[in-house]
């Protein structure tokens, strides 16, 4: 039995071109609804975009209130937020309007 050079293992490699909704071998989509995962996709592209957020150096931050900010309170929110990041980092700020009650069992929990 002969030795396999390196030459003819990366002749033979066929690096797959992914994006996150196609590929051209493999089909990740394809893959997934053959194994009954489909319903997973939305958990997936969630799952990806905070990993480029991430990658981009991007802090995700939710905040909750029971009353919509007005914009010189969303100015000091983000003015205090962008305090604690680190050099480089970029903040991506999401507010969230709920009532009362749903503000009451996110302390709750």
């Amino acid at each position: 039995m002969s030795p396999i050079s390196t030459d003819s293992k990366l002749e033979r490699f066929q690096p797959t071109q992914c994006t996150m909704y196609t590929c051209r071998s493999g089909a990740p989509p394809d893959v997934m609804a053959d194994n009954d995962h489909l319903t997973l996709i939305s958990d997936i592209i969630s799952a990806f975009s905070k990993m480029m957020s991430a990658h981009r150096e991007e802090v995700l931050c939710t905040v909750s209130t029971t009353q919509p900010l007005d914009a010189a309170n969303l100015k000091d929110l983000r003015v205090a937020l962008n305090g604690f990041l680190a050099k480089g980092e970029m903040l991506k700020l999401e507010t969230k309007v709920g009532t009362r009650n749903s503000q009451r069992r996110l302390l709750n929990s």
